[in-house]
């Protein structure tokens, strides 16, 4: 047994030796993952904005409020590009009378921005940029992640980041949930998470390894039932109703729609006076099949082309014929 724990040691010393020379032969170059994570850092946050909020007479309509954090003096929070000119934020740092915004990004332009859109059941806020934001506009994920799957967190923690590009932390989806906390006005699934999520990273952004948003970053919340504090995010596709809203000035998109029997288009239930529905001619009881080039087979599907902006060709079938129609563009009549 001696000499079997003897002859170990130096086989184990060569095999340091050989990593060390593994390592010695790569010095300088990253490991492949950790380069995949800094590289889609380095693209994504570009996109991720630091938000003031010059203090206001709070409406009290939200929760959490009192979890922000001041920036400067002011409230703040974090924000995605998503547009030339479009900013979203988490709901609660809208939450003021006349709330008038400063959106700072990592390349140092400051701009003021005034609220579009306040979608106060999916706690989201659309900004409008006075001006061009000098950054690219993130992209939404089509499908919810995965449980397992890596994300990373991009946000401004208690408004430290650097020169306003945010800060980073690292993790998992931990899976899907209602949660049931005082603190929470959102009612449908959001996206639990391992990546930690700061006071003042509330509207940053979670995103897969694509780049692409799953999530928009939350305050912490309590769930009652368990008593743990859940670090989330919203999912994407609370951001793109969020946006739909705001370019048609609310949630006059408005129609009620319900999916065919066969999913072979969205059926139109009802139409809202005044919407943009009704002024393109859209009438109970037609069959969306397209929008542009994309096949109407979810409504999630007629969200993303609503969100895309611009005039848009509806194809439905109506009566048996099929018919097209142009939906006027953002501001259009």
């Amino acid at each position: 047994m001696r000499l079997a724990r003897a002859a170990l040691v130096p086989l184990a010393a060569l095999g340091l030796v050989a990593a060390g020379l593994r390592l010695a032969a790569q010095e300088g170059a990253p490991p492949p993952r950790l380069a995949l994570v800094a590289d889609l850092v380095a693209r994504v946050a570009p996109s991720v904005v630091r938000i003031e909020l010059t203090p206001g007479r709070t409406r009290g309509d939200l929760p959490r409020r009192h979890l922000l954090r001041p920036v400067s003096g002011r409230d703040g929070g974090s924000g995605l590009v998503v547009g030339r000119d479009l900013v979203v934020t988490h709901g609660a740092l809208a939450d003021a009378a006349a709330p008038a915004f400063t959106v700072t990004t990592a390349r140092g332009q400051r701009v003021a921005a005034t609220l579009l859109h306040l979608d106060a059941r999916r706690e989201v806020a659309v900004l409008r940029a006075a001006e061009p934001l000098q950054a690219p506009a993130l992209e939404l994920a089509p499908a919810w992640p995965r449980t397992g799957e890596l994300v990373v967190a991009l946000g401004d923690p208690f408004g430290t980041a650097r020169d306003a590009a945010p800060t980073v932390t690292f993790g998992v989806v931990e899976g899907r949930a209602r949660l049931d906390a005082p603190e929470a006005a959102f009612q449908g699934e959001v996206l639990l998470t391992s990546a930690a999520i700061n006071p003042g990273s509330e509207g940053g952004a979670l995103v897969d390894l694509a780049g692409r948003v799953v999530g928009l970053l939350a305050p912490l919340a309590r769930d009652r039932r368990s008593g743990a504090l859940h670090g989330h995010a919203l999912p994407a596709e609370a951001v793109l109703a969020a946006l739909v809203a705001a370019r048609e000035g609310g949630p006059r998109w408005a129609c009620r729609l319900a999916l065919a029997p066969d999913g072979g288009g969205l059926l139109v239930e009802r139409v809202v006076a005044g919407g943009a529905a009704e002024r393109a001619g859209v009438r109970p009881g037609d069959l969306l099949v397209r929008a542009g080039e994309v096949v109407l087979d979810t409504t999630d599907a007629l969200r993303a082309a609503l969100a895309a902006g611009g005039a848009l060709r509806l194809v439905l079938v109506r009566e048996g014929a099929e018919v097209t129609l142009e939906l006027a563009p953002e501001g259009g009549r």
